[in-house]
C-alpha cells in the first residue's frame, strides 16, 4: 500500500470525524452520514481529487481508489479478515480496523 496514504486513511480513522456504518460505503447526507472504514478511503481520495464522487460502488473501493492507494483489491485483506468482514460482520470500531492497517498493509 502506499505509504502517504495508508497515513491519511490511518489519521482519518482515528479522527472524530467519521460515524461508523454498514454495509455500505457511505449512508446518508450531512452530519448524519455513516462510512464503513472503505468508505473513509474514499473520502480521503475525494479531498485529495482521486475522485469526485464514488456513487454506484456500494461495498467495495472504486478500482480508482484502489489503483491510487497501492491496493492489490477492492476489499483489501489485513491478516486473514478483510476490511468489509471486519467493519460489518466483525464489527470491529474504526480505531481497530486501523489499527490491522497499520499492521497488515
Amino acid at each position: 500500500m502506499n505509504k502517504r496514504v495508508k497515513k491519511m486513511w490511518i489519521k482519518a480513522l482515528r479522527s472524530d470525524e467519521f460515524k461508523q456504518g454498514r454495509d455500505q460505503l457511505k449512508n446518508g447526507r450531512g452530519k448524519s452520514a455513516t462510512y464503513c472504514c472503505l468508505g473513509v478511503l474514499c473520502e480521503v481520495a475525494k479531498r485529495e481529487g482521486v475522485i469526485r464522487s464514488y456513487r454506484g460502488s456500494s461495498g467495495f473501493l472504486p478500482f480508482k481508489v484502489m489503483w491510487w492507494a497501492g491496493l492489490t483489491q477492492m476489499d483489501p485483506v489485513m491478516g486473514r479478515t478483510s476490511a468489509v468482514k471486519l467493519n460489518d460482520t466483525l464489527r470491529k470500531t474504526l480505531s481497530q480496523i486501523a489499527d490491522r492497517i497499520e499492521k497488515h498493509l
